[in-house]
């Protein structure tokens, strides 16, 4: 027997159902201290290093994802054509 419930719900909601905090204010917080040294001109600013501190380890990991997905993507390719190869030497 199989049951389907639909839910018809805000994110608002969900999140309140869940229990879960309202982030909004310090999303706004964020925004407007990155708006503020946008405008400001800051001298070397970098967005990239205004946002390290507060996603650690996320660049190093894209990184290293990258280099998965490449070293996938090349060992793939070299299989296919070693069969290659193979078939047509029989």
């Amino acid at each position: 027997m199989k049951f389907n419930v639909v839910v018809d719900v805000t994110p608002e909601e969900l999140r309140k159902v869940f229990g879960l905090p309202d982030l909004e204010p310090l999303h706004q917080e964020m925004l407007n201290r990155f708006r503020e040294q946008m405008e400001a001109g800051v001298e070397g600013y970098d967005a990239l290093s205004w946002l390290k501190p507060h996603i650690p380890g996320a660049i190093g990991t894209m990184e290293a994802w990258q280099k998965m997905m490449l070293g996938m993507m090349s060992n793939s390719f070299g299989m296919r054509q070693e069969s290659n190869e193979t078939d047509k030497k029989e």
